[in-house]
Parts: structure tokens; sequence; C-alpha cells
């Protein structure tokens, strides 16, 4: 981060585990102060004035007293239990078990600290301000280094070296990171054929001039294919490039570069994939994908039987069986295309149904109001296919004497959708009394398209309808 001052302010920490912890007794015990007379009390009891020792040797009552220190130092008695350390393992304190931690900041580049500092890690129960960690605190044990001020560009790296109560060095590392305009992110992907896709982003550019990104796709011999430049500053950042064409399989990689104002990169970060040719959704395909994907169907359908429920009284003596439906699209990766469909539904007691397409788990396979659909598979596909390859029109498909369709068009009325937008009753005729459909089959055209959503609502209708008049005839 940088302040109004523009100076940087870094944060180092380092955590440690694995650090000897305290005996049950002393755990249950905590320190305890050893009497002349052999005795042991709560080494918080020392120097309280209360002569807890039976005789009176944890009071320096004389005030010519010492306390000798484990590393055999003698200190004044007066200072003991003071809160402050004074015997090097923390002994005068009470302190069972005690670390130290040496921190230093410096830069990479030119070898000098600008911050140091040396932390003391303690066991939970002393009670000392120079102890500024709990060794075990969450788990483990850690120190940080917090600096606001100038800090070099480039690398800057924490030195630390952890120390035992008898200054022996237990272990040391070193960490680097980058500080200033960097190069945060690359990205590269296979898409579908020979082509791939990228994307490169700056970190901490926010107050630079004259900065840019630059981002280059290359082959695997370092030719490259592809190259792009953007300015970089507060508000842009990010490069980015969609379905670039390689031209043949094999490892392509992107180099993301963040250049100075002469041009000069000082931040360089690569990124590699394998490219292999697959086969591609047609791009008529695709758009029909990309429109389900933007014609928020769930709510379309949803609000459709929302709005279906309330007319469904003047044809039906029982309510309306469904409070919820979903499509879903059948896509499969082996023939690139989407191969069915099927509608589920729920009914008010929040039992979803399969109303139209295969077996489900979790779903029921006999609906409330049940529509029949025929699924033809094998040698009977390609005789359908091949009776109707030379079809011009619906009549030549389908008996439309058996689909008598006025109630549906009343019903869709009543329901605020108008039946020719989707394809049910008379097509509007032009002048000389042909329709629509009528002249384009005369023109040599195909039937008319009806988009799948079309398709899947008046097939919800029309089952319904048939399946409630079946049921009063009954």
């Amino acid at each position: 981060m940088n302040d109004d001052s523009e100076d940087y302010s870094v944060n180092g920490q380092v955590s440690f585990d694995g650090l000897e912890r305290l005996t049950e007794e002393q755990q249950n015990n905590g320190a305890q102060f050893l009497c002349d007379d052999g005795e042991q009390i709560q080494f918080s009891l020392v120097n309280d004035a209360g002569g807890d020792c039976s005789d009176g040797s944890d009071e320096n009552s004389a005030g010519d007293k010492e306390f000798t220190c484990s590393d055999g130092t003698n200190i004044d008695f007066s200072i003991v239990n003071n809160g402050e350390l004074d015997c090097e393992d923390g002994g005068d304190e009470g302190v069972l078990l005690m670390y130290s931690v040496a921190l230093n900041l410096k830069g990479s580049d030119s070898g000098e600290s600008f911050a140091s500092s040396t932390q003391t890690l303690c066991d939970y129960m002393a009670n000392v301000a120079e102890c500024q960690q709990n060794i075990w605190g969450h788990g483990y044990s850690y120190s940080t280094i917090y600096f606001i001020g100038e800090i070099p560009n480039g690398d800057v790296c924490l030195e630390w070296e952890l120390y035992d109560a008898g200054n022996y060095l237990l272990d040391s590392g070193e960490e680097c990171v980058t500080i200033g305009p960097r190069i945060g992110g690359v990205d590269i992907w296979d898409d579908r054929g020979t082509s791939v896709s990228i994307q490169a982003w700056g970190q901490d550019v926010w107050d630079t001039e004259g900065y840019s990104l630059r981002a280059k796709v290359m082959d695997s011999n370092g030719a490259t294919i592809y190259s792009d430049t953007i300015d970089v500053g507060e508000y842009s950042s990010d490069i980015h490039g969609d379905e670039i064409e390689v031209g043949a399989e094999g490892t392509f990689c992107v180099e993301a570069s963040l250049l100075d104002e002469n041009g000069v990169a000082v931040s360089t970060e690569t990124e590699c994939t394998e490219v292999e040719d697959e086969p591609r959704p047609s791009e008529k395909l695709e758009k029909i994908a990309g429109a389900f994907g933007n014609s928020n169907l769930e709510n379309t359908i949803e609000s459709f039987f929302e709005n279906l429920a309330d007319k469904f009284s003047d044809i039906g003596s029982n309510e309306f069986p469904y409070s919820d439906g979903q499509v879903y699209a059948f896509w499969s990766d082996t023939h690139a295309t989407i191969v069915g469909f099927g509608l589920y539904v729920e009914d008010d007691q929040g039992n979803d149904q399969t109303l139209v397409g295969p077996t489900t788990a979790g779903y029921s396979d006999t609906p409330t109001a049940p529509i029949s659909v025929v699924y033809l598979t094998g040698q009977a596909v390609i005789d359908a296919v091949t009776l109707s390859a030379d079809a011009d029109t619906v009549e030549e498909i389908v008996d439309e004497s058996q689909h008598d369709t006025s109630e549906i068009e009343q019903v869709l009325e009543d329901a605020g959708i108008d039946p020719a937008d989707l394809g049910v009753g008379d097509e509007p005729s032009d002048e000389d009394g042909e329709s629509a459909a009528e002249k384009k089959a005369a023109e040599g055209g195909f039937v008319p398209f009806i988009s799948p959503i079309s398709v899947i609502i008046v097939t919800i209708v029309s089952g319904i309808i048939a399946s409630r008049q079946s049921r009063e005839e009954e």
C-alpha cells in the first residue's frame, strides 16, 4: 500500500511450529520458587510482602539478598518478579520457556537493512511486557515487523533467526517479495480448435506515468504470433486476448512484460499451455447456446406457469398442478451438439416431476398431469428423417386434422400471449389470401422456424389440456 505521502508500508511475518511445550506438571503448577528450606511456592508470590515461604526467604526484608540466574549470574533480589527480564532466560520472572527472534528487512539489490527488530517469545504463563508473543498462540508462534517509510523498489527481503533461551541459533531463513510496479499475473488457455486466449495484469501501477503492459504469444521456437500493448494506470491494468489463432497444435506461451516510460521491462512473467485441435461447435450452434444463456429461460417458464395457473380455472375442474418448471439441454461432447432436452416441473408440495425427457434421479416419472411423447431411436430415426427430408410444409409432416389448437389458442390469449408469435393457429395472409407459410413453400423456402422455447411452451399447454380433458371424459 502507499499513502498520501507516497511512502510505502511493508509487513513481514514469520511463523514457527514444533517449539518445546510445557510439561504436564508445569502446566498444572506453573513456575515454582524454591525457598531456602526446600519448600516450593508459586513464583508469582515472590517479593509480594507476604512472606509465603515458612522461612521468609521469598522476601528481601534485609535488602542484601541476591538471586542466582540459571547461567550463574547474580542479580539483586529486589528486582525479582518485578515484570522485567533481568536473567537471560527470564528465570527472575518465572519464565519457564523463552525464545527470541531477530528480524531484518533489507533491499535485495543493495543488501542494506532499513528496519530491524528482536522479539521475545515466552510461555503463556509469563506476565512480562518484554514477551511480545505467546509461544503457542493459535497453535504456533509468530513475530512481525511493520515498517512505514521509503522502501526500495524491486525485491525486499525479510531475514529471520530463531534463538533459544541460551542464545543458541535454532533456525534461520529468508523470504523476498517484489515491491512496486510489477506483473500481477498472467494466464493462457487452449480454446477449441487451434486458438488460445490470454490474460495478464499489472500490480501496484496506480501512480505510474508512462508505463505500459505488453503481452506476446509465442510458439515453441520463440517466434511471436501475437502481440498487444496497453497503457496502464489507476483505472487500466488488464490486457486480454480472446481466440488468438495459432494455426497448429503444440506448446504456446504468453510473455507479459511491464514496461517503464523508457520501454524497459521492469517485470516479466511467462505462462505456457498445450494446444490440441478439438472440434469446434458451429457458429449457429454457438449463437443458439448464447441465446439460451441470455434468455433467462428459468424465470420465463416460472412466470408463464404462474400466469397460466390463473387461466386454467376456466377449462379444468382442478387447480393448476405445477408451481415451477426448469428446462435442461443435453449436450454431447462426442458430437459437439445439443442432443435433446428435458422439462422438469414442481408441484405445490415441492415434489419434482419429469414432464418431458429421460428418467432422472430425484424426479418422479409420473407427473401430476402427464403428456405423451414418443422417442425414436435407431432405424426409426433414420426412417423419420428420410420421410421428412423433402418436406416444405407442416402439412407434409403431420396430420393437422388430428391437432385441434383452438383451445390452446384461447388459453394463450387469456394468458396474455399472442398465439401467432408461437406459430399456433392460422397465419396472417397476404393480399391474395395466400398464407405466409404457403407463400414461402411455393417460393422453394423451408418450414418457418419456431424457437425451441416456443415449442416447449406449446408442449406444456397442449399436454396439460389433453391430460385434463382425458380425466374429465373418464
